[in-house]
């Protein structure tokens, strides 16, 4: 993925978050690849995953005036390529169901049942992160899902690297709790 610089990356961000369609094209050209590969690892579906990307696309051009141009575009829109993977498997899963495949061959399928607990686990992890306190969570989503170092999320955040420390702390044993009482799990 090759990301504007400069001028013409705040050009791209800003011109997205006004709803202009070039930069809406140039966001579809710099990022669908990355956007369909993340589908693809999720899914393990590239017919699929291009599916999902298109969708994905329309909800990221729909909420563009949410998107804050201050900030990086890749993370915002894995995480609408994420939700709108989990939105077609569930999807699939209902048209499978439909399709009255018998259980047990289904249940036989190991692999398709550690994928749909993969896609459960993640959709846990983004409904507990959620559940946090905001500055708790901001800095394991920076942390944790966007790579950034303690240095680089005290200097973005305007709190010491002490804070930043004992935000994460806190957050991951809010996450732990969450996770392990078990409240997001979804029903059987």
């Amino acid at each position: 993925m090759v990301e504007p610089t400069g001028l013409a990356e705040r050009w791209v961000r800003e011109g997205f978050a006004r709803g202009e369609e070039k930069a809406m094209r140039e966001v579809v050209g710099i990022y669908e690849r990355s956007m369909h590969s993340t589908a693809a690892t999720l899914l393990k579906d590239r017919e699929m995953a291009r599916d999902v990307v298109q969708q994905a696309l329309l909800r990221a051009w729909l909420a563009a005036d949410s998107y804050d141009p201050s900030r990086d575009m890749w993370p915002w829109l894995k995480t609408i390529v994420r939700h709108a993977a989990i939105d077609a498997f569930r999807q699939d899963r209902k048209h499978m169901q439909c399709l009255s495949i018998d259980d047990k061959a289904a249940r036989s399928l190991d692999v398709e049942a550690s994928f749909e607990e993969s896609i459960l686990a993640k959709w846990e992890v983004d409904h507990a992160l959620m559940s946090l306190a905001p500055e708790q969570g901001d800095v394991i989503r920076l942390a944790y899902i966007e790579g950034r170092s303690q240095r680089e999320i005290s200097r973005e955040v305007g709190v010491s690297l002490g804070t930043v420390n004992n935000r994460i702390r806190a957050g991951r044993i809010g996450m732990r709790m969450l996770l392990r009482d078990g409240s997001f799990r979804a029903a059987s």
